[in-house]
């Protein structure tokens, strides 16, 4: 099974740079980038409007875009239909030091984890694998 990350940063480079630790894994991942948060919502409406697939999603979530937080972007995940069998494991991406978005993100379906910015090449294959 194929599985598809979808990374999801409105910083351009911290998009690339995770797109290069990605590749260098030599896995056979379908990646998705997006930079801001109505792109990614699209994304993710049509990712997950077909009920029956199998794949595996992990979602690299940035806490802070000027547009859509990351919050915003999981209550609106949240609220999309998704099937019991849905694969998907989201993981917050911040630079922030407080306990704020642990405690926000410990209550919500799908997320795994919150990373501390920088993501490093050690994390990246501890979630993967």
């Amino acid at each position: 099974m194929k599985s598809h990350i979808i990374l999801i940063d409105d910083n351009q480079v911290e998009n690339l740079l995770h797109e290069q630790m990605l590749r260098k894994m030599d896995e056979d991942f379908e990646i998705s980038i997006v930079d801001n948060g109505e792109l990614a919502l699209r994304l993710l409406k049509r990712e997950f409007s077909n009920p029956t697939s199998e794949k595996e999603t992990i979602i690299f979530l940035d806490e802070s875009m000027p547009d859509l937080n990351g919050l915003e972007i999981m209550e609106a995940l949240e609220d999309m239909e998704m099937s019991e069998e849905s694969n998907v494991q989201v993981y917050f991406l911040t630079a922030d030091t407080s306990l704020r978005l642990i405690e926000k993100a410990s209550i919500m379906e799908n997320v795994v984890g919150v990373i501390h910015k920088p993501l490093t090449n050690e994390r990246l294959a501890e979630i993967i694998h």
